[in-house]
Formats: C-alpha cells, structure tokens, sequence
C-alpha cells in the first residue's frame, strides 16, 4: 500500500475532534472540495443538467402537465398518498403522469440526472481509489 493511500485512510478514520486537531486543516480539505465542486460545475453533464431545469421551467407544455398534475394531487389529497383511489381515479393520475413523462423537457431532464449520476459515481470511485478506501464487495453504495 502506497503512503498516499496509507494517509487517505488515516484521515477517513478520523473523528471531527481529530479533525480539528490534526495537521490536516479543516480548511484544506473545504478548499480542495470546492475545487472539486467547481471543476464538476465546469463538465458537460452539469451544464446539460442547468439546461434541462431551465428549458423545463419555460416550456409551457411541460409546465402545464405539471399544474395538471398537482391539481389532481390536491384534489385526490391523502388518498392518492395512501393508496386509497378509485379505478377511474387511478387512471386518471397515470395517465396525467405520463403526460407528463411524455414532454421531450422533462425527458431530457431525466437524462441529463442519469447522466451526472454516472459522472458523480465515477468521480466518487476515483476519490475512493485516491484515497486508498477499500469496502468489502468493490463498493461502498
């Protein structure tokens, strides 16, 4: 096992208290966070995200299906949330959701998720690997 990996580990196994007292600034690692978190700002996959958001919150249609959507919700209230709905009330809540489903906005949105959840699940196993984690079964999640 390298020393880097040696360290990772150490520091994983710290406690907040030993954390605060370490060599090992709170403030380095916030540092080198934000970093990270701009750099995945910064990829494809995160500006398609933003960009999926903003054209679901102007697209008339979508937004349509939406407030249809949430009407229904309301007015079916605690039934629709316990299960408790007539046939026809079923239908009708499954059909409004694939509307829904159906607008290219909202498919795309849902894309563009799939997408930087792939992309965080990579980075996540790159830290892990840099750090010298290893979990039972190759993974943590």
């Amino acid at each position: 096992m390298s020393d880097r990996a040696r360290s990772g580990r150490k520091i994983l196994a710290m406690t907040p208290t030993d954390v605060a007292t370490s060599t090992i600034a709170p403030t380095s690692v916030r540092d080198a966070a934000n970093r990270f978190a701009e750099a995945l700002a910064s990829t494809d996959a995160f500006l398609r995200l933003e960009t999926a958001q903003d054209t679901l919150l102007h697209d008339e249609a979508a937004q349509g299906a939406v407030a249809q959507l949430q009407e229904l919700h309301q007015q079916l209230g605690w039934r629709a949330r316990a299960g408790a709905l007539t046939e026809v009330e079923q239908a009708r809540l499954a059909e409004l959701e694939q509307t829904l489903s159906d607008q290219p906005a909202v498919r795309e949105l849902e894309a563009a998720q799939l997408q930087i959840q792939e992309e965080a699940g990579a980075a996540a196993a790159v830290l892990v690997e840099a750090a010298g984690v290893g979990f039972p079964g190759g993974g943590c999640c």
